[in-house]
C-alpha cells in the first residue's frame, strides 16, 4: 500500500470513529489542487433530545418534552464550535504521522487552513 492509500484509508477511519460509519456518506480523493485532499459528506445523525430544549428547560421556559431516544438529524448538535475544535486536535494527532501540524487554534485569518501539508507529498 502506497502512502497515499495509507493516508486515505486513515481519513476514512477517522471519519467513521468521529461520526460513525452508518453516517459517514462519501470521501472523496481530489487531486486537482497542489495538494490531495479529501471532501468528505457525513450527515448529522444524533439519538436524543434537543440540545437547545434542554437549554430551554433549565431557562424555565416552557417546552414541550421529546421522547429521549429519538434519532434525528441535526447539525446544531454534532456542529458546534466546541465540537469543531475538537474535531480539528483529533484530526491533526491522527494526521501527525504524515508531517501534518494543526492550523493556529482560534486564528481569525481569513484563508484559515486546520492543517500545514509538507512542501511535497509521497506517492
Amino acid at each position: 500500500m502506497g502512502r497515499l492509500d495509507e493516508w486515505c484509508d486513515d481519513n476514512l477511519q477517522w471519519l467513521h470513529r468521529t461520526f460513525g460509519k452508518e453516517n459517514t456518506v462519501s470521501a472523496v480523493l481530489h487531486m486537482d489542487e497542489h495538494t490531495p485532499h479529501i471532501h468528505a459528506t457525513v450527515v448529522p445523525i444524533v439519538t436524543g433530545e434537543r440540545r437547545k430544549a434542554k437549554k430551554k428547560q433549565t431557562e424555565g421556559k416552557r417546552s414541550y418534552r421529546k421522547k429521549a431516544n429519538i434519532v434525528r438529524l441535526c447539525a446544531d448538535d454534532v456542529l458546534t464550535r466546541e465540537k469543531l475544535v475538537a474535531y480539528h486536535d483529533s484530526y491533526a494527532r491522527v494526521m501527525e504521522k504524515y508531517g501534518l501540524q494543526r492550523g493556529v487554534r482560534g486564528s481569525e485569518a481569513v484563508s484559515y487552513k486546520p492543517l500545514t501539508p509538507p512542501t511535497r507529498w509521497p506517492m
